[in-house]
């Protein structure tokens, strides 16, 4: 805010009443006297007496001739009611008026009547302020005085006046007007000064002057008092700062604002405020949080003259606007902000759930003081139309900055964006897969998983890190995923081409991962963005297995568990979904018939799978001259969704378990339905001779089977 000073003197100046020397510079002035000679005193004395009785000559006395002088002596002090100069650098309001008071004595022992006009003189050999802004006379050129006794202040009456030849003692006279005083009487004059109504800004200086000069001195004695105004208001701060990011996926997430108003005392023109409102109107899409608001006042940097200290007034209004019935605006009047008192108010909010919330949200806030016939509003807002700082303060005192970065100026006011996070991410698609036994290296099988990034933020930065783990249900022993690096295939902000980048656990042999600007490239993944998580799961503990108890039983299953927890501001919930892994491969069914007699129908055929893949135990009665008919059939159990063939599929029945008590029926023995050809071995030792047959490659849900029959031996 712009700074004047006046150079003012308050000390009382002593003219010489030499004809011709104004007084000036000053708010006090008076003459040290003007001699006059008036008619001269005559005394004689006389005497008479008698000798005895007889009356003797009346004796005159020498004449004794007194010359009488009549001195003329005045001052003019600014006086405003007190004995010390007052009128210096005065303060006036916008639409408002100062009282200068002065004190005409007349010091003298002459009856004197002096010349008073109230002035508007831009003079500087008659003023200290070197360029006032406006200059200012006595309204409607009107003086009025009051007669006093200079020793005690008493004022008048209308006798003692008259009896001293006066013939007014109070009043009013227009400027360039003579008052009448007799010696030891003071005329206090007193007249207002009313600030113009164009064009007045804080700062603003104005200079106006009240003479007095003297009758019996006669021409050329004037004395000057200069009278000086500043207009003076109050100078608001408003800075309007908001705390912790609110998340627009949550709509029970709060935001904390502080509205803090400074009535700032470093101001040149600064003045205490009253009944002030602080109003704050939230943008759509927020609405108040009932009974959150706190007001509190800080006084501590109270002028050391300020008689008065901040206060709140009425507790806050709250009302509504908008396409919504929540709170969403409110007002706090009736406060009382004196030069250098500080008012904080802080408020939470939470979204608008039927109202749109458009980004990016700036809260601004106002002060409306009332400032002697206006009212002076100052925003946050420079846009705001009802704003008319800059119609009162200084250009550079009312800087506004949407940023939130500190204001500028005395009376510079500042609000920042409300920082917000809208994060919506999971994880989706679990995958079926189909696993060997035993898979070693060659066979394992790959499961992915796909997370797809819903909301407005990037994703797998470091504000918005995002953890996954991978982790086994243990259901299944020898089904488990493979520990080491996983695959990440994904497109970056900012491009379209799709890379494949490999993540490793976060600790050593662990299952939790770890995307952030160090795993994923500047940008992670940007809003409406997909990225796969493809990881590999084994069955069986040996590369070949040839112990059955270490590997997968066909017909099993494992799950793995996959889950996604976003962290960071904002986070989303935590998701997850669960892959599975079925064990398939060759389950092999040996069925009988027995044929009484070997002749006949041939029965059906008995023993079946049971629900889990393996087969029942099948026991049954012949008796010697029966035929025992033996079905062997072959399934690949995969399906589908692996297509996984079964190679080098070959059947065998030892000959050794039943060759001792019955006969194979030579040429019975055949491929059922033609997978392949079979033989009975006619040589080699008892524990190898057995009835097989090839049937080659078994696509994924085929079968294959072999049968012939014996006859049970006598």
């Amino acid at each position: 805010m712009k700074s004047n000073t006046f150079n003012y003197s308050l000390l009382a100046v002593g003219v010489a009443t030499v004809m011709g020397i104004n007084t000036a510079h000053a708010a006090t002035a008076s003459t040290n006297g003007v001699t006059g000679t008036a008619a001269p005193i005559d005394n004689v004395a006389t005497a008479s007496y008698s000798v005895g009785t007889v009356a003797q000559p009346k004796v005159t006395s020498n004449t004794v001739t007194i010359n009488v002088k009549e001195t003329a002596n005045f001052s003019l002090i600014a006086t405003n009611g007190n004995t010390i100069d007052t009128n210096a650098n005065r303060a006036v309001t916008l639409g408002g008026k100062n009282t200068f008071v002065h004190s005409l004595s007349n010091t003298g022992n002459v009856t004197d009547t002096y010349t008073v006009t109230a002035k508007a003189v831009n003079d500087t050999t008659l003023n200290t302020v070197a360029s006032p802004n406006y200059l200012f006379k006595a309204d409607s050129d009107t003086i009025s005085f009051v007669i006093k006794r200079t020793s005690d202040g008493t004022a008048l009456t209308l006798a003692e006046g008259q009896a001293l030849g006066l013939t007014v003692v109070a009043g009013n006279i227009a400027s360039g007007d003579t008052i009448k005083l007799a010696p030891g009487l003071t005329a206090e004059l007193t007249y207002q000064a009313s600030l113009p109504s164009a064009n007045q800004i804080g700062g603003n200086t104005g200079v106006g002057i009240l003479t007095a000069s003297s009758a019996f001195i006669g021409v050329g004695t004037v004395l000057t008092n200069e009278n000086q105004s500043i207009v003076k208001l109050p100078v608001f701060s408003i800075v309007k700062r908001v705390t912790k990011t609110l998340n627009l996926s949550d709509l029970t997430d709060e935001a904390t604002y502080t509205i803090t108003v400074k009535n700032n005392k470093d101001s040149a023109y600064a003045a205490d405020a009253t009944n002030i409102k602080i109003i704050d109107s939230l943008p759509a899409g927020l609405k108040l949080v009932a009974g959150s608001i706190v007001t509190t006042v800080d006084n501590s940097g109270l002028l050391v003259s300020s008689g008065t200290k901040g206060t709140i007034g009425n507790a806050a209004i709250t009302s509504s606007k908008g396409t919504s019935s929540a709170i969403d605006s409110f007002e706090i009047g009736n406060v009382n902000l004196p030069v250098g008192a500080v008012v904080t108010v802080t408020f939470r909010v939470l979204q608008d759930a039927d109202e749109t919330l458009v980004l990016p949200t700036i809260n601004h806030a106002r002060v409306e003081a009332p400032v002697g016939n206006v009212t002076i509003i100052d925003s946050t807002d420079n846009t705001d139309p009802n704003e008319n700082t800059a119609t009162y303060y200084p250009a550079n005192d009312d800087i506004e900055n949407t940023n939130g970065t500190t204001p500028t100026g005395t009376g510079g006011d500042s609000t920042q964006p409300l920082s917000t996070v809208k994060r919506a991410i999971a994880i989706s698609s679990p995958t079926t897969r189909e696993i060997a036994p035993a898979s070693g290296t060659a066979s394992q099988v790959t499961h992915t998983a796909i997370i797809t990034n819903t909301g407005r933020d990037a994703e797998g930065t470091a504000a918005n890190p995002l953890n996954f783990t991978i982790l086994d249900d243990s259901a299944n022993a020898n089904v488990r995923p493979v520990v080491g690096p996983v695959n990440i295939t994904y497109t970056p902000a900012g491009s379209t081409n799709s890379i494949t980048r490999s993540v490793s656990p976060t600790t050593t042999d662990g299952n939790t991962y770890t995307l952030n600007n160090t795993t994923l490239p500047a940008g992670g993944i940007p809003n409406g963005g997909t990225f796969t998580i493809s990881y590999n799961v084994s069955s069986g503990n040996v590369t070949n297995p040839t112990d059955v108890t270490k590997v997968a039983a066909v017909g099993s299953t494992e799950t793995t568990i996959v889950t996604l927890t976003p962290t960071g501001t904002g986070a989303p919930a935590v998701t997850t979904i669960n892959d599975t892994t079925n064990v398939k491969g060759l389950t092999l069914l040996k069925q009988a018939a027995v044929q009484v007699d070997c002749s006949g129908t041939i029965p059906p055929y008995q023993g079946e799978l049971k629900a889990d893949g393996s087969a029942t135990i099948l026991t049954t009665s012949a008796k010697p001259g029966d035929c025992i008919y033996y079905k062997i059939t072959a399934n690949n159990t995969f399906t589908s969704i692996s297509g996984t063939s079964l190679a080098g599929v070959t059947l065998s029945d030892l000959t050794n378990q039943w060759k001792s008590r019955s006969t194979y029926q030579s040429g019975t023995a055949t491929g059922g339905t033609g997978d392949g050809s079979v033989t009975i071995a006619n040589s080699g030792n008892a524990s190898t001779e057995a009835v097989t047959t090839n049937l080659g490659t078994l696509a994924n849900g085929a079968t294959g089977s072999m049968t012939f029959f014996i006859k049970v031996n006598p």
